[in-house]
């Protein structure tokens, strides 16, 4: 992984963005989050989010550490620590207030962004209460994830470009946990092909990803062989 200082702020932030949505994915969390710390220590902003609904990126976008202090968030900058909650009973417990604004969520975990002596931010995920309970690697997952972002962000304030959070929290799509296959990807697209209704995908910004033929025709477009299934802008 190239270090902070030698990337631009764009690039840093792709590189971040891909860092929390792999953690979700590879965690098996439901959502996550990655805030900043305003200088100060004060202020948390939601600077990116993966599976999180629009209501809570608003809710989340700026929140006050003392505003919060029983919770997650800032327990793990408060005590520079990361914070792994097990299941939505624990949460309920140990955050009873907080929990009054996530009552579907299983396990939850906050991780403070540490590099140095400073406090960058923190990361959180989210599991909801269908969800699998996360394995024995996880948490292991979770911390390396933002110790890594956390020493990112560190090298490039060294080399003179800070990343700050843009005007609004940036809506970032999921990773595959698993990677399909060419084999397996033209097996599903088969599949769909011989299902009698249209078929497409939506990512988290709205776009269609992938459409059948039979979808396809209805949207008016049209799909160049030997594809049996693309993308349509």
């Amino acid at each position: 992984m190239a270090s902070g200082k030698e990337l631009q702020p764009a690039a840093l932030q792709e590189l971040l963005d891909q860092i929390v949505a792999r953690t979700v994915a590879g965690t098996g969390a439901h959502a996550g989050a990655l805030f900043l710390l305003e200088p100060g220590g004060e202020v948390l902003v939601l600077d990116a989010s993966v599976g999180m609904p629009t209501g809570f990126v608003s809710l989340l976008r700026r929140v006050q550490v003392a505003g919060v202090a029983d919770s997650p968030l800032a327990e793990a900058i408060l005590q520079r620590h990361p914070v792994w909650v097990d299941s939505g009973e624990e949460f309920a417990r140990r955050y009873p207030q907080v929990a009054l604004t996530f009552p579907f969520v299983g396990a939850v975990a906050a991780a403070p962004l540490v590099a140095g002596s400073r406090v960058w931010g923190v990361m959180l995920v989210l599991f909801s209460q269908k969800s699998p309970a996360p394995d024995a690697r996880a948490p292991g997952r979770f911390t390396t994830a933002a110790r890594s972002i956390a020493v990112l962000l560190r090298d490039a304030a060294e080399a003179g470009h800070s990343l700050q959070p843009g005007l609004a929290a940036r809506l970032l799509p999921p990773a595959p946990a698993h990677p399909s296959a060419p084999a397996h990807s033209q097996a599903a697209a088969d599949f769909i092909a011989a299902l009698p209704e249209g078929a497409c995908r939506l990512d988290v910004r709205g776009r269609i990803t992938f459409v059948d033929h039979t979808a396809a025709d209805l949207l008016g477009e049209s799909i160049p062989p030997p594809c049996s299934a693309a993308a349509v802008t």
